[in-house]
């Protein structure tokens, strides 16, 4: 039963891979101690999102789920006001303009949220913004794979897998603003086009061109000493031939349908041939909330956002009950830039 006090919200009934994102009244939360509750104005879509509508997110199918596999809102990360401060939270004031990611990455495409107050963060813009929601999320993540996961210099060449995606495009921003060389494999020549008009080197299309080989020519037989790696699969195995001497591969997700081709000796060997090393990330592990490098990593973007050195374009806006238009639009990859979700 729905209580007195209602809001909307998109809503998952039961995590499947034909899971469909409907609009629901339910029953709106209210800020316990040491919790912040969000008026929820700008929600921004991430691939992990349709992840866990589908119930594949890392760790979802576990006796102790990291998210719920049923009665699921989604959404990781919005922009809107502080609506109400649980007891004890200090540092916050009511209306305050802030981004706000979910602590257990869903909840936000909904017309209010309950967070932590490590997950709030003020701005100093007038009101909520689509990129307000859309720059955090993405943006820690770039920053914590480039200067925690790893320790990028301005002579580092980076190949940037998926470089239009959010992720993508974050990391060749920060990348470049420190004067890192990009380069990126993406989907269509469009978005090639659109990613090296940004600054990119130079973009391979995956499936037409041979981006190892591409990397090799590029570099003058050097290759990458940094490779982001959303995709996982073949991806990931033709990657490592993509490296100079000591190179890198940090993976952060297996979006890719390409299957993992070889062996544990296949992967073995391919990383020995240029001495190169692997690694998985995950941002909340390597930056935990509240942490020095947490808090490090919201003043860096947050800095940049407020005197526009970082954003993230935002392809398409969607009312909140299209929500179910908004995911498929992400399945189809057909947009280079976040999708958000206008929720007021």
């Amino acid at each position: 039963m729905i209580s007195e006090v209602a809001m909307k919200a998109a809503f998952v009934e039961k995590a499947a891979s034909d899971a469909k994102v409907e609009m629901r009244e339910v029953s709106k939360p209210h800020a316990g101690p040491g919790q912040v509750l969000i008026e929820c104005h700008y929600g921004s879509l991430n691939w992990a999102d349709t992840m866990i509508s589908r119930g594949v997110y890392p760790g979802q199918q576990a006796a102790e789920p990291y998210v719920a596999l049923e009665n699921i809102i989604p959404g990781a990360e919005a922009s809107g006001h502080i609506a109400a401060l649980g007891e004890g939270v200090e540092g916050f004031e009511i209306g305050q303009v802030v981004t706000a990611i979910s602590p257990a990455l869903t909840g936000a495409f909904a017309e209010f949220m309950v967070t932590w107050p490590d997950l709030v963060t003020p701005l100093s813009i007038d009101a909520p913004t689509a990129e307000a929601a859309a720059f955090r999320g993405v943006g820690f993540t770039a920053y914590h794979l480039l200067f925690t996961a790893y320790q990028l210099k301005p002579d580092d060449i980076v190949l940037v897998h998926s470089i239009s995606g959010g992720v993508g495009q974050a990391v060749s921003q920060l990348a470049i603003e420190i004067g890192a060389t990009v380069l990126g494999t993406t989907g269509s020549a469009a978005k090639a086009a659109q990613a090296e008009a940004s600054g990119a080197k130079k973009v391979f299309i995956r499936g037409e061109e041979d981006f190892v080989a591409g990397v090799r020519d590029v570099t003058d037989g050097y290759g990458v000493d940094l490779v982001i790696d959303p995709l996982g699969g073949d991806i990931l195995m033709q990657s490592m031939d993509a490296l100079a001497v000591l190179g890198h591969i940090i993976n952060i997700g297996n979006t890719g349908d390409a299957g993992w081709p070889g062996s544990a000796k296949e992967f073995h060997d391919r990383l020995y041939r240029n001495c190169g090393s692997y690694q998985g990330f995950d941002v909340f592990r390597s930056a935990p909330p509240g942490s020095e490098q947490w808090k490090a990593g919201i003043d860096y973007l947050v800095e940049r956002f407020d005197d526009g050195r970082f954003s993230l374009p935002v392809a398409r806006v969607f009312p909140l009950d299209k929500c179910e238009e908004m995911f498929a639009a992400i399945r189809s990859a057909s947009f280079s830039g976040k999708l958000c979700l206008k929720i007021r």
